[in-house]
């Protein structure tokens, strides 16, 4: 039983120039699915899971070619390091007292401790001892 209904041809034609111009290969997998192919078909050619597929399908039913796309890559927060330099050499130049320690030695947890709550951040204390010279 194929997946999809026959597409007109301006379509198909539309969704091979989309595959031919992308370099996301599971972009190109996702739109390969109006070739009219069984769900077992595609699992077998694309090695992709049966629910995958499925799911593609509801998304190209809900929303067209354009949810195919695949999203952004998602990954680490990226770091002021700049801003944190800065306040770390400032909070250098004071002594520990000045800046609120019991102590009169600095640490890199009290200086983690006092740069998150500054910036509103979650710096770990190993971070700010890899910057310092």
């Amino acid at each position: 039983m194929p997946i999809m209904p026959p597409l007109p041809r301006p379509q198909r034609r539309h969704i091979h120039k989309i595959i031919h111009a992308t370099r996301d290969k599971g972009h190109a997998r996702r739109l390969m699915l109006h070739e009219g192919r069984s769900i077992a078909d595609v699992h077998h050619l694309f090695v992709a899971a049966r629910s995958t597929i499925g799911r593609w399908l509801r998304w190209y039913r809900d929303e067209g070619i354009d949810a195919l796309e695949a999203l952004p890559a998602g990954g680490a927060p990226v770091l002021p390091i700049a801003k944190l330099v800065t306040l770390l050499v400032l909070l250098m130049q004071f002594s520990p007292q000045d800046v609120g320690y019991q102590h009169s030695r600095r640490c890199t947890e009290l200086l983690a401790i006092k740069i998150n709550k500054l910036m509103g951040l979650n710096v770990a204390a190993s971070t700010l001892r890899r910057w310092l010279p």
